[in-house]
């Protein structure tokens, strides 16, 4: 985006913008705020429920709405909250963080205990992980069905994956990285962990081959000796965090356990390898920086891997350990329960993998309102394992 670009949509000259906004950082910083006073007012609307379940379909049944009002031009749009983390604005950041809390406050239940602490936090970034992936299938729906895929998304949130009965359970499986191969003193792979740990952290704009380079002690020489532009960097880092979750499905799928036991797998492994955080995963806000013919590329890979994950939702529907949702939707649910895992320490310091398995994996998988509802002690069981992993209680 540019100012003058900007000034081409709407018929005007730069220097009248400039009159508003002197750079177009400004003009970003005014469409975030715009857009997270916006989900505050969905918030505040919302608080007149009398219950967790109406509270949060209220919220979220604006949102939808919102969004649909926005494909027939009568609102705005939604910026990307992802653009706040290159930008590093005070006034940003503090916005975010009022709606963060207010969102908490949402589904804090009155008249039982509250969840607490990493719980509680991790339920509602579980619940912001899912709004800001919405747009990623947004494009694959009809306008007219936004509603439609939004109440089935909201009864997974509310209610689960798991049918009733069926136990949370999963098996310990390693996520199988590629291998460290060096070439001329330097290996691809470690390039790429440094460069996806780099854009997550700082977004495509803060992100520079020399601060990539630095991460490792390497010069950027030696950098380009693999990748020759940052958008190749971009699509490489992408296809190894595609060909990485393909294995994880296939991994999980060996254990032969049933469709809800692989699913938990999945999850909670990619999950847990994104918090430890030594070899991660991109984030797919860094497909907006792309230009469009790598953009299709990666809608193409994020498409397959949500298929393959759909199947597996299929095969637990089928096995009756999956109650009977949309297959789809809940596929790509939990590559947004993956997508943000990688954040979630920022909003539940101190949080351990094992945690993040009870307050921030569970709960897609048990639904949020039985979290609200039972502050019971939770130990997920392992399977083809003889070491229990321990997880601290609500």
């Amino acid at each position: 985006m540019t100012l003058a670009a900007v000034a081409v949509r709407l018929g005007i000259s730069a220097p009248t913008i400039q009159y508003y906004f002197k750079k177009k950082e400004d003009l970003a910083a005014a469409c975030l705020l715009q857009g997270l006073t916006r989900l505050s007012s969905f918030l505040s609307e919302a608080e007149s429920g009398n219950t967790v379940r109406t509270r949060l379909k209220l919220f979220w049944s604006a949102y939808f709405e919102f969004r649909s009002r926005a494909t027939r031009d009568e609102v705005e749009e939604f910026p990307s909250f992802s653009d706040a983390r290159g930008l590093n604005l005070v006034a940003v950041n503090g916005a975010y963080s009022d709606m963060y809390r207010q969102l908490r406050g949402l589904i804090s239940s009155a008249g039982a205990s509250p969840l607490r602490g990493p719980a509680l936090n991790s339920a509602a970034h579980l619940l912001l992980a899912e709004l800001h992936w919405t747009p990623v299938w947004f494009s694959k729906v009809y306008p007219e069905d936004f509603q439609r895929f939004g109440k089935r998304l909201f009864n997974i949130l509310a209610d689960g994956i798991a049918a009733p009965g069926s136990e949370f359970t999963l098996a310990r499986i390693p996520v199988e990285l590629p291998e460290l191969e060096s070439s001329e003193g330097a290996s691809f792979e470690v390039f790429l962990r440094s460069a996806t740990a780099q854009i997550n952290e700082q977004g495509y704009r803060g992100t520079s081959v020399d601060n990539i380079a630095a991460r490792i002690n390497l010069t950027k020489g030696a950098f380009y000796h693999h990748i020759k532009t940052k958008d190749e960097m971009v699509l490489a880092c992408f296809k190894r965090t595609f060909d990485i979750m393909r294995r994880t499905i296939i991994a999980a799928e060996a254990t032969g356990g049933n469709g809800l036991q692989t699913l938990a797998t999945i999850a909670t492994t990619l999950v847990a390898h994104q918090i430890i955080g030594d070899a991660p995963l991109l984030r797919v806000s860094a497909v907006d920086t792309m230009i469009e013919s790598n953009q299709v590329a990666i809608v193409a890979g994020i498409d397959q891997v949500a298929t393959r994950i759909a199947s597996v939702i299929s095969d637990g529907i089928a096995d009756g350990s999956v109650r009977s949702i949309d297959a789809n939707v809940g596929a790509h649910m939990v590559m947004a329960l993956i997508n943000s895992a990688d954040e979630l320490p920022h909003f539940a310091r101190g949080i351990s993998p094992a945690e993040a398995v009870d307050f921030y994996v569970r709960p897609l998988f048990e639904g949020l309102l039985p979290a609200v509802r039972q502050q019971e002690s939770h130990e997920p069981k392992i399977a083809n394992s003889d070491k229990g992993l321990h997880v601290d209680s609500l």
